[in-house]
């Protein structure tokens, strides 16, 4: 019977510090890093204005779009999550847009991977991986010629 009673016990502790191991284990820590912590969430679009000197440079209400190094690259202001303003750019092929046709002010959703840096800039050059614009169609509406990138 005693070794019946610890047998028992054993095959309980077990199964306690099993459930405790998963409900730990399950509980994933948020992003909090400085990164995460800029970019996680939506974040509204605001009216650009630019006086565009180069005429390569074309600028609608929200968007400018200018010829970087290799590709297009798109401008844009966007609120950070300390409700200050930024300019920033991201090539063309790294944007997805999603249209709708209800949405008062564009906004845009950042995916990125787990880098540490504070710098936006180098964020927006190296880590982020992709951004999902939302806005209506005329927002974004730049004749754009489909060629292959190379």
């Amino acid at each position: 019977m005693k070794k019946h009673l610890e047998h028992y016990s054993l095959i309980l502790t077990i199964f306690f510090v099993s459930t405790l191991m998963v409900i730990i284990g399950c509980n994933v820590p948020e992003n909090r890093t400085a990164m995460g912590e800029m970019l996680h969430g939506n974040h509204q679009i605001t009216k650009v204005e630019m006086a565009a000197a180069d005429t390569s440079v074309k600028v609608n209400q929200f968007f400018a779009i200018k010829k970087g190094k290799d590709c297009l690259m798109v401008l844009f202001s966007w609120e950070m999550n300390d409700s200050s303003y930024v300019i920033s750019e991201l090539p063309l092929s790294k944007i997805r847009f999603k249209y709708d046709p209800m949405v008062d002010q564009p906004s845009i959703k950042f995916r990125w991977t787990g880098g540490q840096t504070k710098d936006l800039k180098t964020i927006f050059e190296n880590d982020i991986v992709y951004a999902i614009v939302t806005c209506k169609e005329e927002d974004f509406n730049f004749n754009i010629p489909v060629t292959s990138e190379k």
